[in-house]
């Protein structure tokens, strides 16, 4: 007659056993589930990252970009010498004969500042710029003379000039360089005055010769800043000042 035994007792089925196991699995499965979460965490701080680094590198652009049109119209950076060129084909047209009347006037009306500071008329000085410019003589200067004569163009309208008269020795004079007094302090006539000088090169000059009023100090002191040395003085009974004569030697 067999007789049947009882079971051992096992940790596998004791009720404290399955307990501490089924804790243990709870335990692990929310370890798994807290370190997904990390990594989800950490995964969806570094695209919010990416996506805020990019964020603020189209700000900077934008910044960089606005900074540069900003600095472009207030200082004038399109007149700098890498840009120079390219603003003065836009800017500086050569002047043809329907042009010689508001040229008269832009003369005129640019040179009588200087006659009004320093007392000029028509009457002491009739020879003066102010005074003496007329379309006649203009077109002699195109016509006759063959200068080259240039205008400063602001929405289709002349606001400066200035002709070359050629000279012998590879010399040129430079003649009524002038900016409305409206226009003024906008670097026009450093425009005008580079554009002079590449005018002069491209004519086979070496050389660039004006005559001022010698008590314009201003004036003087302006020409010499773009590389003009001051070469003498000469009076003459027509003008009730001194005429100061300068020169630029052309690299």
């Amino acid at each position: 007659m067999l007789v049947r035994l009882p079971r051992r007792s096992s940790w596998k089925y004791s009720s404290r056993s399955r307990l501490s196991w089924w804790l243990f699995r709870l335990r692990l499965f929310r370890s798994i589930l807290a370190a997904k979460r990390r990594r989800r965490f950490r995964r969806s701080f570094q695209r919010r990252s990416e996506r805020t680094s990019l964020g603020f590198g189209i700000l900077k652009l934008m910044v960089d970009f606005s900074f540069g049109v900003w600095y472009i119209i207030s200082s004038g950076v399109l007149f700098s010498p890498t840009n120079r060129n390219m603003e003065v084909r836009i800017m500086i047209k050569e002047v043809n004969e329907k042009d010689i009347s508001e040229c008269v006037r832009v003369i005129r009306d640019s040179f009588a500042t200087v006659a009004d500071e320093f007392g000029f008329t028509a009457e002491n000085a009739p020879k003066f710029t102010a005074f003496a410019t007329t379309e006649d003589r203009l077109k002699w200067h195109l016509f006759g003379e063959h200068r080259p004569m240039y205008a400063y163009y602001d929405n289709g309208t002349i606001v400066g000039y200035y002709s070359l008269l050629l000279q012998d020795n590879s010399e040129c004079e430079l003649n009524n360089l002038c900016v409305l007094p409206a226009y003024r302090h906008r670097k026009i006539g450093q425009e005008l005055l580079i554009h002079a000088f590449n005018s002069a090169k491209e004519l086979g000059c070496s050389k660039v010769n004006i005559g001022i009023v010698e008590e314009n100090k201003v004036l003087r002191k302006w020409y010499e800043i773009f590389g003009f040395i001051h070469t003498g003085t000469r009076k003459f009974d027509f003008f009730p000042f001194t005429c100061g004569y300068m020169e630029r030697k052309l690299s």
